[in-house]
């Protein structure tokens, strides 16, 4: 009997053994709905298949800042969250156990006007220049007007007002200039509201985690952002659709499409004439550039120290993923678009 039960028993084994190889890990994603490229990036993961393709389950959290994203990542709320450079790093310098695991996007900050006599950067001499310190675009605002030969805080007064409040004042004309990002550069632009004066494409968006996330799954983490980079190659390969995409969520449904791909274009990798372009782990530049920014908020009052670059930005996770590129090719025809 014992001879005869020991092929089925071999059978069992081995059937949950496969089970076990087949099994998704399931990964909890926050994202914010009007940053261009981080949400088409977001729609991907949650439309196609490409996370199941790489053995996850994910569950897409909508959040309407990079701040409420930076919470629920403390919180325990989600796994992995997607933030400005900036929200990544205030976070970081105030001691929460969350890192930044790669690099996302790029998009683009301006300085822009309202008025025709204000038609360029060393024109804003006396004016006042409205806009939200807590981000990075305050930080290229005051790099603009240095560079256009102007002192910030004695020939330029910047002015700390919150996004809803800017929006309104820049409709009914009440400030001669501010600064933003896009898409509402774009937007703007395209309303003939305001036009751009100088911009950056510095600011950048990045992929964050809890600590104790990556530390219990660091193979896991490594899927997913394999996952997150064929998204991001599939959703610049299918941008009619992936924009459309965008405009789902309440939040997005006043921005036209072509308003979207003229803000999105300004990320290199949204371009990428190949998968191998892409790039979801951090350069050298950029991790300077993070510790850059940390001595800005610092300088300025925005955190209350310096963010821990050296331990809470990890790059060997993200440097794994592209070396592995060249073995694992990646197939954009093949992806499935599921079934809302």
């Amino acid at each position: 009997m014992i001879r005869r039960a020991l092929p089925a028993l071999l059978a069992g084994l081995a059937a949950l053994a496969a089970g076990a190889a087949s099994a998704t890990d399931a990964v909890r994603i926050g994202y914010i709905p009007t940053t261009t490229v981080q949400a088409q990036i977001a729609h991907t993961l949650d439309r196609t298949d490409i996370l199941a393709n790489n053995d996850l389950e994910g569950e897409l959290i909508l959040f309407n800042s990079s701040p409420a994203v930076n919470e629920a990542l403390v919180s325990g709320a989600i796994d992995i969250g997607f933030a400005s450079d900036f929200a990544a790093i205030t976070v970081m310098a105030s001691g929460a156990p969350v890192v930044a695991i790669g690099h996302q996007s790029a998009f683009r900050g301006a300085i822009m006007s309202t008025t025709p006599e204000i038609d360029a950067l060393d024109k804003l001499a006396g004016t006042q220049v409205y806009g939200l310190f807590g981000v990075t675009v305050y930080q290229s605002a005051i790099e603009m007007v240095q560079e256009a030969g102007l002192e910030a805080g004695s020939d330029v007064s910047f002015v700390n007002i919150g996004f809803s409040e800017l929006a309104d004042a820049v409709r009914a004309a009440q400030v001669d200039a501010f600064f933003t990002w896009d898409p509402w550069i774009a937007f703007f632009e395209k309303q003939g509201v305001a036009t751009t004066l100088g911009e950056d494409i510095a600011p950048t968006m990045v992929i964050m985690a809890r600590s104790d996330f990556v530390e219990e799954n660091p193979e896991v983490v490594k899927r997913f952002l394999r996952a997150h980079a064929e998204a991001l190659y599939w959703a610049g390969q299918n941008a009619e659709i992936t924009n459309e995409w965008f405009r789902i969520p309440e939040a997005a449904r006043q921005i036209d499409v072509d308003v979207i791909a003229t803000a999105s274009d300004f990320d290199p990798n949204w371009t990428a004439e190949s998968f191998e372009d892409i790039r979801i782990g951090f350069s050298s530049e950029q991790v300077e550039r993070l510790r850059v920014l940390s001595q800005f908020t610092v300088d300025n009052g925005l955190a209350p120290r310096l963010a821990p670059i050296d331990s809470a930005v990890i790059t060997d996770l993200g440097d794994a993923v592209e070396t592995a590129k060249a073995d694992a090719p990646f197939d954009a025809s093949a992806v499935q678009v599921l079934e809302p």
